[in-house]
């Protein structure tokens, strides 16, 4: 998912909802806590849900180190994606399950919490 301008006002209540009202419609953005969300992940990978998702997104800040499989390459599950640096400690990001590989990041690139950086879409049924 990318950031988009959304053009409307937008208010934040004592408990950090945040409300957003456009044209199309009212919204309550909710934020979760580091441990809310650790859960949430936890609960995901443990229904199966993780290795469903073909979005890798970074686990922190940082700047991207490596990106070891070009676009539009097939990758196996738990092939290295792409590595991000932070905090002086690399962080390899894998394919959640065989699939293509698409990239949004190149070397170099700084990234943010929660950036997408790539994708692994699943290979259709009966290829490999």
């Amino acid at each position: 998912m990318r950031p988009a301008p959304v053009t409307g006002e937008s208010a934040r209540d004592a408990d950090g909802t945040v409300w957003v009202h456009t044209a199309d419609g009212t919204w309550a953005l909710t934020p979760l806590s580091r441990r809310a969300a650790d859960e949430r992940r936890r609960a995901r990978r443990e229904r199966g849900d993780a290795a469903s998702d073909p979005r890798l997104a970074a686990p922190m800040p940082g700047t991207v180190v490596a990106v070891h499989h070009a676009d539009g390459d097939a990758v196996t599950a738990g092939t290295r994606i792409v590595t991000i640096e932070a905090m002086k400690m690399e962080h390899p990001l894998t394919a959640p399950h065989d699939g293509t590989v698409h990239l949004d990041v190149a070397v170099g690139d700084q990234v943010r919490l929660g950036q997408v950086l790539a994708r692994v879409d699943p290979h259709p049924e009966g290829t490999p």
